[in-house]
């Protein structure tokens, strides 16, 4: 019985002297924090194509951008590119020669080049995007096959290309589109040209912004508001080259051929357009270079301004109704009606003329044979108190 008495206390000794380290307790170790991450974002129709700088960099001023809650990651760029995985795109027709150093035309099975006159002015289904040659398995055979082409290491822009593989809805047929400078958009996702189609073709609509963003087709001064109270109806929304809307795309630095979504508007009997790339892209607001419909900080549907005008009406009526109540409960319904209307009596009290004048800091106190006055002295007109009472009016 002793030597097992003393068993156990030699190995709790030893095992108590185990937690000590150099004449130090350890420190016990902490937990290490879970990273969270945000979860990819649904796509909204309200948006075309967005990049991942754009989604990662999202202003919170902006309604149509991202807003990332604070200690949270945006998603990985991979993840956030599926976001776009089954939807549709269309690409229009282009010159063979368009962008040749931006983007690249593949058929998917044996990588052969395409040309835009066997890949523009169709719709295809989005069954892949990759970001980046590093994710794309097959980018070291199609340098093996093209070793002539720009698809090299020293050539940084293609490395970080956005590859998407894409479904023609016709043929069935796979293409594989390289593209280094999606931020310069040449397509259009079919959901969301589908959307503001539904939402602005043939609806009146409302300026709520005054710059200047019209445009009469092939003219160069692009000065032209829609002043407040015009007018306006979308009469039509269409996908164009820039070329068809600039008789001078060089005068804005803009690529003829490059699409834009242009909304013709009818003004009385003057037809312009509203081009939703242009302006996006090169104007000074927050949402440029990223999918900020302009028609919508532009403009907003006549029957919302209307609705939005009577629920602010309503609510004024409601203000007004209250802050009437409130004044009739304490001071009476006579001096409280008159205080709501902003008129003044005498016989009212210091706090009776503020609620209805508002509040003035050009007093002064005047002493005379009947005693100590109080001037208030308002642009509308001078208040003499006497002992907290009004007593004069003098206008």
């Amino acid at each position: 019985m002793k030597k097992l008495l003393l068993t156990v206390f030699v190995f709790t000794h030893l095992l108590s002297l185990a937690q000590i380290k150099m004449g130090q307790i350890e420190e016990p170790i902490e937990p290490v924090k879970s990273e969270l991450i945000e979860s990819v974002p649904a796509y909204d129709s309200i948006q075309n194509f967005v990049t991942y700088w754009s989604y990662c960099n999202g202003y919170e001023s902006d309604p149509y951008r991202f807003k990332h809650k604070e200690d949270i990651k945006p998603c990985n760029q991979n993840d956030f590119y599926r976001r776009y995985e089954s939807l549709e795109i269309y690409y229009p027709d282009f010159k063979n020669n368009y962008k040749i150093n931006e983007i690249r035309l593949f058929q998917y099975s044996t990588f052969d080049t395409l040309t835009w006159d066997k890949v523009g002015n169709k719709t295809y289904k989005i069954i892949d995007i990759k970001a980046g040659t590093n994710n794309f398995p097959q980018f070291n055979f199609l340098k093996e096959k093209y070793p002539d082409t720009i698809f090299n290491e020293e050539n940084e822009k293609w490395n970080h290309s956005l590859i998407f593989i894409l479904k023609d809805l016709h043929s069935n047929d796979t293409l594989c589109v390289f593209d280094n400078d999606v931020a310069n958009q040449k397509f259009i996702l079919v959901p969301y040209y589908n959307s503001i189609r539904k939402k602005y073709l043939n609806k009146d609509l409302v300026p709520k912004n005054y710059t200047a963003c019209l445009v009469k087709p092939k003219e160069y001064d692009r000065n032209y508001w829609a002043e407040e109270g015009s007018n306006i109806k979308c009469v039509d929304i269409s996908i164009v080259h820039n070329g068809d809307l600039y008789n001078d795309c060089q005068k804005f630095s803009i690529d003829d051929q490059d699409v834009t979504i242009a909304y013709k508007l009818k003004q009385d009997s003057i037809i312009y357009y509203l081009d939703d790339k242009y302006e996006r892209r090169y104007s000074n607001y927050s949402g440029n270079r990223t999918f900020m419909p302009n028609i919508m900080y532009y403009f907003e549907l006549r029957n919302v301004h209307e609705k939005q005008l009577d629920e602010n009406k309503n609510n004024e009526l409601k203000d007004e109704n209250l802050r009437r109540n409130n004044l009739i409960s304490s001071f009476g319904k006579e001096y409280g009606t008159l205080i709501f209307q902003g008129k003044i009596k005498l016989g009212m009290s210091k706090k009776m003329c503020e609620e209805s004048w508002g509040i003035t800091n050009n007093k002064q106190k005047i002493t005379d044979n009947s005693g100590v006055s109080e001037v208030w002295r308002y642009n509308k007109g001078t208040l003499v108190f006497k002992n907290g009472i009004l007593t004069k009016i003098v206008n």
